[in-house]
């Protein structure tokens, strides 16, 4: 901006205190007075023509101004497009801060001064007043922009959502089950057995498997457990020729005749509580016929044949009715292995040939008794 003084001199103006009209600038017409021809030397009066008016010395003189030129109407927009462009650059300087902030951890603040710059007004010199208040117009105070604090955008740092531990699923431990205690049976120490009596055994220098006259065989030997069968038993015998009384020379008897006849074997069994373990003594009463020569006759127990001969036992007596003559003879069974418990089979049989059934030979058989330890 000038200052008016400035802008007066610059015309070759100077000023005047002067307060005749005829020196002032004519306003309404737009046009000076005619030049007025100055006298008086240099800082001496001024003397005005026509009055009789001394003015007081002035300064130095100045060439009177030319003839003021019509003042050219002022554009409007001429303050507002710099300004416009003023806010158009703060506003893109503010773009560029913000996104540069965007960018950034530290939000950055542009703060933009904005400066105008106001174009200088030409002043025509056609009057000091005129050009004063021309001057005064123009010298206005350009605004001075100041671009609104742009507003600082702060981005929170982005928060750590937590995220929920997952959770380990911990595998069902297995409870291990207590063995079961198997309660141990007590030891119950058997009592010892009884003492057993002491038995003759007759295997103690008595042969096996061959007949024997009981009066021959230890007396202890028939004290233990037996099985009998008899010749009057239905059961008992079988196979063997019975008289239809049953009974020949005093008792009840069974006949075997010679081979041929039919009647040449008979079988008696016995009912063992438990197998012999010390001992098995088989004892048979019987009777020879009457000739002199005995008999050949078979044992055989549980199918296994324990001997083979002539007939142990004594020739019948004369008279029928006579009972002395039947003779009890003992086999002691050499292989034990040979009975069992429960039933048991023994088979006497006559070997001789030609057998014929009321003839001789033949064998008569009234009892059979098997003991045993």
């Amino acid at each position: 901006l000038l200052d008016p003084s400035a802008a007066m001199l610059a015309d070759g103006l100077a000023p005047s205190n002067d307060p005749n009209p005829a020196t002032a600038v004519n306003r309404t017409g737009g046009r000076a007075a005619p030049a007025v021809a100055l006298t008086g030397g240099a800082g001496g009066a001024v003397r005005m023509p026509g009055s009789g008016v001394t003015a007081p010395p002035r300064g130095p003189r100045y060439p009177a101004p030319p003839a003021a030129r019509e003042r050219p109407r002022r554009n409007p927009w001429g303050l507002a497009l710099p300004l416009v462009a003023l806010l158009t650059i703060a506003g893109i300087v503010g773009a560029l801060a913000f996104s540069g902030s965007l960018t950034s951890d530290t939000p950055a603040t542009a703060t933009v001064a904005a400066t105008s710059t106001v174009p200088a007004v030409v002043v025509s010199p056609t009057n000091a007043a005129a050009a004063t208040a021309d001057v005064a117009t123009a010298t206005e105070a350009a605004p001075t922009v100041t671009a609104a604090p742009e507003a600082t955008a702060t981005i929170p740092a982005p928060t750590d959502t937590p995220v929920p531990p997952t959770e380990t699923p911990i595998p069902p431990t297995d409870t291990p089950v207590p063995p079961t205690e198997t309660p141990v049976p007590a030891t119950v120490t058997p009592a010892p057995p009884a003492p057993t009596a002491t038995v003759a055994s007759p295997t103690d220098g008595t042969p096996t498997n061959t007949p024997l006259p009981v009066g021959d065989l230890p007396a202890a030997v028939s004290d233990g457990p037996h099985a009998s069968a008899g010749a009057d038993q239905e059961s008992q015998f079988t196979g063997a020729y019975k008289r239809p009384d049953g009974v020949l020379f005093g008792r009840p008897a069974a006949h075997l005749y010679g081979q041929g006849s039919g009647v040449s074997s008979a079988t008696v069994t016995f009912g063992l509580d438990s197998a012999p373990e010390h001992y098995a003594l088989l004892v048979i009463t019987g009777l020879d016929d009457e000739r002199k020569a005995h008999v050949p006759i078979r044992l055989i127990v549980n199918g296994t044949v324990i001997w083979e001969g002539g007939s142990p036992f004594a020739n019948a007596p004369n008279n029928a009715a006579d009972s002395s003559g039947w003779t009890p003879i003992g086999w002691l069974i050499g292989d034990l292995s040979l009975l069992k418990a429960g039933v048991n089979t023994v088979v006497i049989e006559n070997v001789a040939p030609n057998g014929q059934v009321g003839s001789p030979p033949w064998v008569l058989l009234t009892t059979a008794t098997l003991y045993y330890r």
